[in-house]
């Protein structure tokens, strides 16, 4: 969710483009006595979907759906990296694990996976 600037009364023109990545959101605001554009960038969100199994994880990161190659996979002290299809596997010891997944351009994404 975005919020609004502080201070602000009413919201008018919206308007928003994203077709090079980010969307950048401009909006017309008022405050108490003055007017002002108002422009915030929004990045996508990484979103990130764990498999565990017997001594290891798979890790897909998606987004909106697509496959993100390339993305950084941080979890038990070890770092992945996401092949074209998104997806990463790591051997790792019995227990639940917290794992982030980062990429340029992007807000980082988590998830949980239990290995067994």
């Amino acid at each position: 969710m975005i919020a609004a600037p502080s201070g602000t009364t009413s919201i008018w023109k919206l308007n928003g483009e994203g077709s090079l990545g980010a969307l950048d959101a401009f909006t017309s605001v008022s405050t108490s006595g003055s007017l002002a554009t108002w422009h915030q960038q929004v990045l996508p969100a990484l979103n990130v979907k764990t498999t565990g199994g017997k001594k290891k994880a798979t890790f897909v990161v998606t987004d909106a759906g697509d496959p993100v190659a390339g993305a950084s996979i941080a979890v038990g002290g070890k770092k992945l990296t996401t092949n074209a299809a998104g997806r990463a596997t790591v051997a790792l010891r019995k227990g639940a694990y917290r794992a982030r997944a980062t990429s340029a351009g992007y807000v980082a994404g988590a998830a949980s996976v239990r290995v067994r």
